[in-house]
């Protein structure tokens, strides 16, 4: 039995029906069929000793996927992991149930395997200084993870990989979507129980902002995370108007701006600005962001504000006049993430309504939020040097810590006879450092022993 989805009325077309208790997003259309499957679990829900296990049960789930016609894939985010597929009906079909049949019975005789590909992968890739900012800010937890690459898997075993598949890949932390106007003959998404998990948590050990890191020699680069609304989003517009038009329209000082809005949780959103400086400029540029932002806390122009609210018109006018069956990844996506999908008349009404009053709020919480990634200091601008080193002692241990051998995790004593992870302190002895926050120390698990 399907209806109209409440949550989804902005997509007039899309309706709603079940398989196997897993909510299926549908809408017709004419050529290929794709069909998709999102969990609301990505890399930023792991721990560091766990961070690589949500991509690595994504390949497992792929792992006997043989369809020559259709093309697949499969994508760990950090706040959902999406599996889709375009080809036949029956494809389609077939690559949905195999996917849930994996998730079922993970094939674990190819976990090393599958290892191995991920670390290959990851050989590839650098967390550059978006890492950077989101580690300093976050820690080696939830968003920061990202600059820590997949580092548990070295230790994850299959229980682990059984165990977590079973705990967040399943039917009520799913929904799933097919281009058709009815649940088609033969689908299986037999899921394990379970129940809808959070957001990750947007952690923060910078203790206070603005702040700055020093060394990104050819730029500036700023993450900010905001209170998520249609304020924030076209502050974001606005701002890279500002910056647009003071760096390079009116001054050639910077080869390129960006400004990006990324959704967090339902109550955070990042703004991620990065402009690159022409060659010889990056001081003057730094400058100019500075008294850019400064200004837009006090003052947005007419002009930027009604460039801002196009362009975000423009945007929403795309959306809209996209086909249902288009706009199925996007709807699935906000229901299993939870977030609002609501008529586009409504968001065309708030966007047109928005003053410079709101944007200048919006641009005060971007400044109070903002961790820089500079040339060199910016103190000039009430901008501190963020926090290298822990502001109390550690007191924690590790939840599966012993120092004796035997135990299957350990970390070797220091002389001090503590068992905690250590780092070098300014003074050159070694400060223990917390389990919880330690951004090199392998979480909970430092020594492996024995078998198993």
């Amino acid at each position: 039995m399907s209806a109209t989805v409440p949550d989804v009325v902005g997509f007039p077309g899309i309706t709603l029906a079940e398989s196997d208790g897993v909510p299926l997003l549908l809408a017709p259309r004419e050529g290929n069929t794709t069909g998709g499957i999102v969990f609301r679990v990505g890399s930023a829900h792991e721990t560091l000793a766990t961070s690589g296990i949500t991509h690595l049960v994504e390949h497992l789930a792929l792992r006997d996927q043989v369809l020559s016609e259709a093309h697949l894939n499969g994508h760990t985010h950090a706040d959902v992991t999406v599996f889709h597929v375009t080809g036949s009906a029956s494809d389609v079909v077939a690559y949905l149930n195999d996917v849930c049949a994996a998730l079922r019975d993970l094939p674990l005789d190819q976990l090393d395997t599958e290892k191995d590909i991920l670390r290959s992968e990851s050989d590839g890739r650098s967390p550059g200084f978006a890492g950077r900012l989101r580690l300093n800010r976050h820690g080696s937890r939830g968003h920061g993870l990202v600059a820590n690459g997949e580092r548990g898997l070295d230790r994850l075993t299959a229980d682990e990989a059984r165990a977590w598949s079973r705990t967040w890949f399943t039917r009520q932390n799913a929904v799933a979507w097919f281009t058709g106007d009815a649940v088609p003959d033969g689908l299986d998404l037999r899921l394990p129980e379970g129940r809808r998990m959070p957001a990750p948590e947007v952690t923060d050990v910078l203790g206070g902002t603005p702040a700055l890191l020093t060394g990104l020699r050819d730029g500036v680069a700023l993450d900010a995370v905001v209170p998520r609304g249609d304020a924030a989003y076209v502050a974001s517009l606005v701002t890279r108007e500002a910056l647009h038009r003071e760096l390079r329209t009116d001054a050639d000082l910077a080869s390129s701006v960006d400004v990006g809005y990324e959704v967090l949780d339902p109550e955070h959103a990042r703004v991620l600005v990065v402009v690159q400086a022409v060659e010889g400029r990056e001081d003057a540029v730094a400058g100019g962001v500075v008294d850019a932002l400064g200004t837009l806390r006090f003052h947005v122009t007419d002009a930027d504000l009604a460039a801002a609210r196009a362009l975000a018109l423009e945007r929403l006018a795309e959306l809209t006049a996209a086909s249902p069956a288009d706009l199925l990844p996007t709807a699935a996506h906000r229901l299993v993430t939870g977030r609002r999908v609501e008529h586009h008349e409504r968001t065309r009404a708030r966007l047109e309504g928005m003053t410079a009053d709101d944007v200048r709020a919006a641009v005060r919480d971007l400044w109070a939020s903002a961790l820089w990634y500079a040339p060199a200091p910016l103190d000039w601008a009430g901008v501190a040097a963020a926090p290298q080193w822990s502001r109390k002692p550690s007191t924690d241990a590790p939840s599966r810590a012993s120092t004796r051998p035997t135990s299957r995790w350990y970390w070797p004593p220091t002389a001090s006879g503590s068992s905690r992870p250590t780092v070098p302190s300014r003074s050159g002895s070694r400060t223990a450092c917390s389990w919880r926050l330690c951004p090199t120390a392998p979480a909970r698990s430092p020594v492996r022993t024995g078998s198993g």
